[in-house]
């Protein structure tokens, strides 16, 4: 059979070949087809990276973002910042100076410092501030709530915890909520409210339960 035969062959069988259904385009990156995430035309939409995504859908991709890294969200930070971040958070936490006579000068009856770390995740500054109140100002009664929205950042600040000398103890609890209600914290109740966000809810939430407000 000649050339110009075998190619007349092909070409026309091609062309007789069912053409298969295309299926929906897969986002791999985050595990949803990307048809769901098409916004309606009255939904407000954000950006999310490369992404339009509708405003409601934003909460649901970034609580994702963080459970993918949770277990090695400190070491990325180690290596983003080539160690910096923990020379930060050292000097953010001596800035704060906790277990100091604060509290007490408030009049409270209770000992020590209530503090509520907002978005504390693995518990890496929360640890911090109870080792400067027990060593520095030698003060035993100070306890800290962390609490996070991502249950994956707070199960690995729990099993981080098991190596430090407040695992198990009154002086540390961990607590799923959003910075934005947290009807569970009474008013006026906190010492000190730590957070690395910031929006109005949050603000409004800090004044209500009390306590000098930093944000880091």
């Amino acid at each position: 059979m000649s050339c110009k035969s075998i190619w007349r062959t092909l070409h026309w069988s091609a062309k007789r070949r069912p053409v298969p259904v295309k299926a929906p385009y897969r986002c791999f990156s985050c595990s949803i087809q990307a048809q769901a995430n098409k916004p309606r035309q009255d939904e407000q939409t954000t950006h999310f990276g490369f992404e339009t995504i509708p405003e409601s859908a934003k909460e649901s991709r970034v609580g994702a973002v963080f459970s993918s890294v949770a277990s090695s969200y400190d070491t990325m930070n180690d290596l983003m910042s080539l160690g910096i971040h923990r020379l930060w958070k050292d000097h953010f936490v001596r800035s704060l100076n906790p277990g100091s006579r604060y509290a007490r000068e408030q009049g409270k009856q209770e000992k020590g410092w209530n503090i509520l770390d907002i978005a504390g995740g693995t518990g890496d500054i929360a640890f911090r501030m109870l080792d400067h109140a027990t060593n520095i100002n030698n003060d035993p009664y100070t306890r800290v709530t962390v609490a996070d929205i991502n249950p994956d950042m707070l199960a690995e600040g729990k099993k981080r915890s098991l190596d430090t000398p407040y695992y198990n103890t009154d002086r540390l609890s961990f607590m799923e909520a959003n910075a934005e209600s947290m009807p569970s914290i009474p008013d006026n109740s906190v010492d000190l409210y730590t957070g690395c966000v910031w929006d109005s809810e949050f603000h409004e939430q800090a004044d209500r339960v009390g306590g000098k407000l930093f944000v880091c």
